[in-house]
């Protein structure tokens, strides 16, 4: 799985969204990456839809710091995100409720990028 980058992920993101999950929510996520593959992206939660885009949210609900390696390995569930926040990998400010909720919120995860691209 070498070859996923965060570009890929984030412009996948869509599909491992679970819309079942997210009936009540409306979220605005902020995600600024840092390292070999930097970059500031928009994940809007609304009415059951995920919407993902590269930019900068003025008031985001949540909003994480991470490299781009370590990102790439809590998606791949190489890197708990808790531990990563405990050793400082990982930052968060915001909503701490709905970052809680995020795993069911995109529960296809990586695997389901992974099969929907056909890339092992």
């Amino acid at each position: 799985m070498s070859d996923i980058t965060v570009r890929y992920v984030m412009q996948n993101l869509v599909r491992a969204f679970s819309p079942e999950n997210a009936r009540d929510v409306q979220a605005v996520i902020q995600l600024h990456v840092t390292g070999e593959e930097p970059g500031d992206w928009v994940i809007r939660i609304r009415n059951g839809q995920c919407v993902v885009v590269e930019g900068v949210a003025e008031n985001a609900d949540l909003t994480f710091t991470a490299e781009a390696r370590d990102l790439l390995d809590m998606l791949q569930g190489k890197l708990n995100p808790l531990s990563a926040y405990m050793m400082g990998r990982l930052d968060f400010k915001g909503n701490s409720a709905l970052a809680m909720k995020l795993p069911t919120l995109f529960a296809k995860g990586m695997d389901y990028l992974k099969q929907q691209s056909g890339r092992d």
